[in-house]
């Protein structure tokens, strides 16, 4: 994995998920401290065997946010789905069902 490759990486969208803006910075970050980590930066005076010990760890917790954020969005979307078939009336239904026509239209061009 390349510092690219956590700068870049982008999350699916969910209603009631993480600020993007905020998640993309936070990225920015790490990507940076991966990037001092990989080249010696700040951490040059460490052993050789330190330096990958604490990319492994960064990049642990990394997965384990990712992981959360999934279970979380999955979980959103679940309820409202539910709500949506419950009850048509219900806000969120009429949400899931625009969501779902604007997944259908065609692509502006």
């Amino acid at each position: 994995m390349q510092p690219e490759d956590i700068e870049n990486k982008r999350f699916l969208t969910a209603l009631r998920g993480y600020d993007k803006d905020e998640v993309h910075e936070f990225l920015a970050q790490v990507a940076a401290e991966f990037r001092k980590l990989s080249t010696g930066g700040e951490h040059a005076a460490l052993a050789d065997d330190a330096v990958p010990a604490e990319i492994a760890e960064v990049m642990r917790a990394l997965v384990a946010e990712a992981v959360s954020i999934r279970v979380e969005a999955e979980r959103d979307a679940a309820e409202i789905r539910a709500a949506a078939q419950d009850n048509p009336d219900n806000p969120a239904a009429r949400l899931w069902k625009a969501l779902n026509v604007l997944r259908s239209a065609p692509p502006e061009r």
